[in-house]
C-alpha cells in the first residue's frame, strides 16, 4: 500500500500492477491457438501489420477456448485490465503536481479490490481448463477468504 497518499506513487503503484497484470502475460504461450498481430489496410491500399497487445490476445484467446453463454464476468475482468492500462497511461502524456490527498488511498484499495476480483475470475476460468484438474487450489484462495485492510 502507499507510503505517502501522493499522486507520484499513486502513479507507481499503477504502474506496476499493470506490468504484473498484463505485461506478465507470455504472449508465446498463445502463440499456437490465436493471431498476435492484426493487419491493416491504409488509405494507399498497403497493408500494416501491428502486434496485438496482450489484453487484446488475452480476451482473443478467451472467446476461442472457453465457450460460456454469459461472457459478463470476463468482460468485467478485462475492462478492469485495461482501466489499469488506462491509468498507467494517462501520466505517461501529461505533466502534474505531485499533489498529496488522501483520496489516493481510498482510489488504491478500490483498485485492489477489482484487480483482485478481476485475477478471480481468470483463475477460475485458467482452473476449468481439463488439463488444470489436477491442480489443487489454496481453500482461501477456492473460498475468497482474503481480506482488504
Amino acid at each position: 500500500y502507499l507510503l505517502r497518499p501522493t499522486l507520484k506513487e499513486y502513479n507507481e503503484f499503477v504502474h506496476l500492477l499493470d506490468k504484473m497484470l498484463s505485461e506478465n502475460l507470455n504472449r508465446i504461450f498463445f502463440d499456437n491457438d490465436v493471431s498476435l498481430e492484426t493487419e491493416e489496410q491504409r488509405k494507399d491500399g498497403k497493408i500494416v501489420v501491428k502486434s496485438k497487445g496482450t489484453i487484446q490476445i488475452l480476451d482473443d484467446w478467451l472467446k476461442y477456448k472457453f465457450k460460456t453463454d454469459d461472457r459478463s464476468e470476463i468482460e468485467e475482468m478485462l475492462r478492469t485490465f485495461r482501466r489499469i492500462r488506462t491509468l498507467r497511461q494517462k501520466p505517461a502524456h501529461s505533466i502534474k503536481e505531485n499533489e498529496f490527498d488522501q483520496r489516493y488511498v481510498h482510489e488504491q484499495r478500490e483498485l485492489m479490490k477489482s484487480v483482485y476480483h478481476a485475477v478471480k475470475i481468470l483463475r477460475v476460468v485458467l482452473g476449468l481448463h481439463p488439463d488444470a484438474s489436477e491442480v489443487s487450489v489454496n481453500r482461501h484462495l477456492q473460498e475468497g477468504l482474503i481480506w482488504a485492510i
